[in-house]
């Protein structure tokens, strides 16, 4: 790499869609891909998508301005470092990260020895399950106060616009392929298991397992029907006091293949954590 080329990413941060780390940050950022805006039909749409419950419907039409999204889930060693620097606190009555579940089929792979949280060997890049909501936009939160970026959960139309692959969408049914086992970990193939970040096939925008893996947080509280969406593509917040639950999207590598299609749509309190539910991060251009 030449100096000057050294230079310009110091300067820019960014070159070919991808944010390069801050050069002044003591924390390893993550791999960021550049989403550049357009509008969509968001939800389920007929001739492109099949097999659609209520909450998909109706399918709206959508504008994203340009954002990043990370290209992989959030690891349990990235997750650890956070843990390690802000504790797994308490909020709304619950932990941010249940640590062990027993007699689960997957457990969280972080654990604590003495002072210090850790990972499982061989776990450190598979992605962070058994955190809450408010754990994640902790996490968010705490990153984006350490680099000095905007870091923060994407929007579900962020979402679904990524996952789609933004503007070089192929208009597939999973995000990448019609062939979901090319893209994700799902309950044919993954053998019940989480599985380490990038392992499949990335999609239009270089994103991986947005299909598959675990399913994804977002920032918007829940609303039944897509006529509530957004239209500019921004976060849904129900009120002030956001007594709902929060949606999150794209499946689990146990989820059954019509919960695995970009319209499907879930949510769940934010207190609650699963084994099959982990995130990714956005950050704002």
């Amino acid at each position: 790499m030449t100096y000057i080329t050294l230079l310009f990413f110091m300067l820019y941060g960014s070159v070919q869609g991808t944010v390069l780390p801050n050069q002044m940050s003591t924390v390893a950022e993550p791999e960021m891909v550049l989403v550049s805006g357009g509008t969509y039909i968001m939800g389920c749409y007929p001739g492109r998508d099949t097999l659609c419950y209520g909450e998909e419907k109706p399918s709206c039409y959508v504008s994203i301005s340009d954002f990043y999204m990370g290209r992989y889930e959030v690891t349990n060693a990235e997750y650890c470092r956070f843990l390690n620097e802000k504790g797994n606190q308490t909020e709304a009555g619950e932990v941010w990260t249940k640590l062990m579940v027993p007699n689960d089929e997957e457990i969280c792979r972080v654990s604590k020895k003495g002072e210090r949280f850790v990972v499982e060997k061989g776990y450190e890049n598979h992605p962070i399950i058994f955190v809450n909501w408010y754990g994640a936009t902790a996490y968010c939160a705490w990153l984006a106060e350490t680099t000095g970026k905007a870091y923060r959960l994407p929007s579900e139309a962020e979402w679904e616009y990524a996952a789609r692959g933004g503007n070089k969408s192929g208009n597939f049914r999973y995000s990448g392929s019609n062939n979901m086992e090319e893209v994700a970990w799902c309950e044919a193939n993954s053998g019940n298991r989480v599985h380490a970040v990038g392992g499949k096939k990335p999609n239009e925008l270089g994103i991986c397992d947005m299909t598959g893996n675990v399913c994804e947080w977002c920032a918007d509280d829940w609303y039944s029907f897509l006529q509530h969406a957004p239209q500019h593509g921004k976060a849904y917040v129900e009120s002030p006091q956001r007594n709902v639950g929060r949606v999150y999207r794209g499946g689990a590598y146990a989820t059954s293949p019509r919960a695995m299609r970009l319209s499907h749509r879930a949510h769940a309190a934010p207190v609650n954590s699963s084994r099959g539910v982990g995130f990714r991060l956005a950050l704002s251009n």
